[in-house]
Formats: C-alpha cells, sequence, structure tokens
C-alpha cells in the first residue's frame, strides 16, 4: 500500500486507507457504527482540523466468505490543504475495499 508523509511527522508515512472499529458499545446497529467510525478515522488521518471537508457516502450491507454480515461506509476527504509534497492524491478503489472485507473471518479470544 502507498502512502505519504503527514504534515509535523518528518519521516513518518501513513496509510492510503485503513479499516477498523472503536468498540462502540453503545450503537444501536453495524449502519451507525459504519457512519461514524468512517468519518472519524478520514478526519483523524487526513482532514484535521477541517471536519467540513469529510464526506460520508451511502452505507451499504456487506456478508464475508466466512458469513459475518454487516455494513461499510466510505468517507472521503477533498480539498484539504496539504502539509507537504509527499500527501497522496490517490485512492484505494472499491473493488479491492470490497476483496479485502470478504476476507474478514471471527476468531475467538483466547479465553473464551
Amino acid at each position: 500500500m502507498r502512502g505519504g508523509q503527514r504534515p509535523g511527522r518528518p519521516g513518518r508515512s501513513h496509510p492510503l486507507a485503513s479499516a477498523g472499529s472503536r468498540g462502540d458499545d453503545s450503537a444501536r446497529g453495524t449502519e451507525g457504527i459504519a457512519r461514524e467510525d468512517s468519518a472519524a478515522w478520514v478526519y483523524g488521518a487526513f482532514a484535521q482540523p477541517a471536519r467540513d471537508k469529510v464526506t460520508t457516502g451511502p452505507v451499504t450491507s456487506f456478508t464475508t466468505t466466512s458469513g459475518i454480515a454487516g455494513s461499510v461506509a466510505t468517507s472521503r476527504s477533498s480539498r484539504v490543504e496539504k502539509g507537504s509534497k509527499c500527501d497522496v492524491d490517490d485512492e484505494v478503489p472499491d473493488g479491492t475495499v470490497r476483496n479485502i472485507l470478504a476476507t474478514v473471518r471471527y476468531v475467538p479470544d483466547k479465553g473464551q
């Protein structure tokens, strides 16, 4: 995965895309988690301090090849002032995201 330099962090690169969750124990469903987490990750990694530069597309359902069902959303930042000439303009194609998403599987904790 290609990355670029983040402003204020010389010599450190950041990914073109990332995925994850934040342990949303109070969430009412995967749709809200997908929308809010997607926007939060893009804001934190690429758009700070300009929250108005982050847009989030529609939330869609997915099922992995192992049968896990959930929701996914894509957020983007645009017209963000670049901090260095190493910042990237590319994005990960949706098809690549879907291929990676399909491989997610449940692995129980050792204590379970």
